[in-house]
């Protein structure tokens, strides 16, 4: 867990990099539509490698669960992202 952690952790970090810059060309005039769509594709490389890193977590985690602790969580198949959300909200 602590891995993904250390990996997840600058993504977030480059994603609200981001999507200031994003805010700030959306808002500049002129516009330039070239560098909102280089940001946006940006994002969306960004939001892709979170995405995995997340899945990657998630199934790690439920992986480490015993059969009670996924009851806990919810039950089987339980979607745990609210798990993975509160652990780097701690950080």
């Amino acid at each position: 867990v602590s891995e993904e952690q250390k990996y997840i952790q600058p993504l977030l970090e480059q994603l609200a990099q981001n999507r200031k810059a994003l805010t700030m060309a959306t808002e500049a005039k002129p516009s330039n539509d070239s560098k909102i769509r280089k940001l946006a594709s940006e994002q969306s490389h960004i939001l892709e490698r979170l995405i995995l890193a997340n899945s990657r977590l998630q199934r790690d985690i439920s992986e480490a669960l015993t059969v009670e602790q996924r009851k806990k969580l919810g039950g089987p198949g339980q979607d745990i992202t609210n798990v993975t959300e509160r652990l780097f909200a701690q950080r």
